[in-house]
C-alpha cells in the first residue's frame, strides 16, 4: 500500500465534486491537460481524486506530523464544501426572487472557502514560502551580528 496522503489537492476534492459527475462510487470531472506541442490542449474525463493534486504538497518538518497542513486544511475548510456550502446554494436556489438570503453565517462560510483556495494556488503559496525563507536568513543574520557585538569577558 502506498503512503496515505501523498497526493494533496490544490483544490478541494469536496469543493471539485460540486462540478463532477457521480458514477458510483465516483465523481468524474471533465479537465483539461495543456500540452507544449502542435496537438495544443487535451480534454478528457478523470475521476476527481486524480487531478487537482501536487504529490506531498503541503509537507512539512516544522510539524511532528509532516501530513499537519493536509490535514489542517482538509478538517477547517474543505469541510466547508460539503454540507455548509451545500445549504447555501439550496437557500438560493429556492429563495424568491429579490430577497436577501446569504446570511452572515453563510458570508463566513463563504469566505473561508474563497480564502482557504487562494492560500492553496502554487505560485501564491511558493511566492509566501520564498519570502519566509528569506525574512529568515535576514533575521538570523541580524541576531548573529547583534550578538557578535556584545562585549565579551574572558
Amino acid at each position: 500500500m502506498g503512503e496515505r496522503y501523498k497526493n494533496q489537492h490544490i483544490v478541494s476534492q469536496a469543493y471539485l465534486n460540486r462540478f463532477a459527475v457521480k458514477k458510483g462510487e465516483k465523481y468524474i470531472i471533465g479537465t483539461r491537460l495543456n500540452s507544449d506541442n502542435k496537438n495544443g490542449v487535451k480534454l478528457f474525463s478523470s475521476s476527481v481524486k486524480d487531478v487537482g493534486y501536487i504529490k506531498n504538497y503541503y509537507d512539512t518538518k516544522q510539524k511532528e506530523d509532516k501530513k499537519f497542513w493536509e490535514h489542517y486544511l482538509d478538517e477547517n475548510f474543505d469541510t466547508l464544501c460539503g454540507t455548509p456550502l451545500g445549504n447555501i446554494i439550496a437557500n438560493i436556489t429556492l429563495s424568491s426572487p429579490n430577497t436577501q438570503v446569504i446570511s452572515s453565517a453563510s458570508k463566513t462560510v463563504l469566505s473561508r472557502i474563497i480564502m482557504s483556495q487562494a492560500i492553496r494556488v502554487p505560485a501564491y503559496l511558493d511566492d509566501q514560502i520564498e519570502k519566509s525563507d528569506a525574512l529568515l536568513r535576514t533575521y538570523k543574520a541580524d541576531i548573529i551580528k547583534q550578538n557578535a557585538d556584545l562585549p565579551y569577558d574572558k
